[in-house]
């Protein structure tokens, strides 16, 4: 089995003939129509499903006809289901930019080496995303600008940073 990624969650029926409102987790505007077909998952199942249109009427909505789902009863059955992809079917991005599954559990260091923590999850915020670290103080919010973000090293599974003074509480030390 292939490695997958999701990019979106079915949240409700629309209309009588099984359209389904699906919140997009990807940032690729028109990824679903640049779709054919997708996994869809539920707890029961994964099956292929055949992609007959897709809107986005909405910014945080995407519309999505599907040719296997017909009817509304079938497509309020899905509400929670997940769309995915296979992960070798995602566009290559321009370097320096990465998907967040890819920045999430990446172990943090600073510039001299030091231990800071692991980046638990991406928390988009509009125009700058900020990386949610775990440390051994608890969570730190850590700005995703080039002031602060060093370098990634996806195959070494890190990130170094160089984080402004205050931002990283020292552990206590005993």
């Amino acid at each position: 089995m292939s490695e997958r990624v999701v990019v979106g969650v079915v949240r409700r029926a629309r209309g009588v003939h099984g359209e389904l409102v699906v919140e997009p987790k990807t940032d690729v505007a028109d990824r679903f129509s640049q779709l054919e077909q997708v996994y869809l998952v539920t707890p029961e199942e994964t099956r292929t499903v055949t992609i007959k249109n897709a809107r986005e009427p909405k910014a945080g909505e995407v519309w999505i006809t599907l040719a296997e789902v017909t009817d509304r009863e079938e497509a309020r059955r899905l509400s929670g289901a997940t769309l995915e992809i296979d992960l070798a079917h995602r566009p290559k991005l321009p370097k320096g930019i990465y998907y967040y599954d890819e920045l999430e559990g990446l172990e943090v260091v600073d510039t001299g080496g030091r231990r800071i923590g692991r980046l638990r999850h991406v928390v988009p915020r509009g125009g700058q995303d900020v990386y949610a670290v775990d440390t051994e103080s608890g969570e730190v919010l850590v700005p995703a600008v080039p002031e602060i973000i060093k370098s990634v090293d996806l195959k070494k599974k890190t990130m170094v940073i160089d984080p402004p003074l205050g931002l990283i509480e020292e552990p206590d030390a005993d």
